[in-house]
């Protein structure tokens, strides 16, 4: 691996060790499949997230059926953003010579988004044990926002990957 800073090496050794397929972004041949792994990876994860928004909430009442929708329909969004990127034949799979940085600025958003697939799951088991009404309401909004922020994390990678 060609980058220099610590982070982006533990980063780079993470995504290494934790998604199957995932090869690096070093080799042209290889950003591919290594993309192909980290999508893949990303769209199982959250595929496996909707099943914590299967809580009754209709005898919650309207206002939290309503955010529990566009929970689900947020986390839906998210898998399809990833399913079908905007850079398909950009210049990153095939190019040699990246900008410095480049890789760097990857495998760090990627890392960042790995890591919060865990705490997004974390966050949606709470659903199921939110004592109050107040109380999910606020993590139904919390998680919204994690989600949207997520969100942001697949635009930015999906810019540096169009910038190559």
């Amino acid at each position: 691996m060609t980058t220099s800073t610590t982070t982006t090496d533990a980063a780079y050794k993470k995504l290494l060790a934790g998604i199957n397929g995932f090869s690096g972004y070093e080799q042209p041949g290889l950003r591919e499949k290594t993309d192909i792994s980290f999508r893949h990876f990303l769209i199982n994860e959250i595929g496996a997230l909707i099943k914590y928004v299967k809580i009754d909430f209709s005898v919650q009442g309207s206002t939290l059926r309503n955010k529990a929708q566009k929970l689900k329909k947020g986390i839906l969004v998210l898998s399809e953003s990833l399913k079908h990127p905007t850079y398909h034949g950009a210049f990153f799979f095939n190019k040699d010579g990246l900008r410095n940085n480049l890789l760097d600025q990857i495998y760090e958003c990627e890392m960042i988004m790995y890591d919060e697939i865990e705490t997004l799951k974390q966050e949606l088991e709470l659903l199921a044990v939110a004592p109050t009404v107040n109380d999910l309401e606020n993590l139904l909004i919390h998680i919204q926002d994690f989600i949207d922020n997520f969100n942001q994390h697949v635009f930015e990678r999906e810019s540096l990957i169009l910038e190559a």
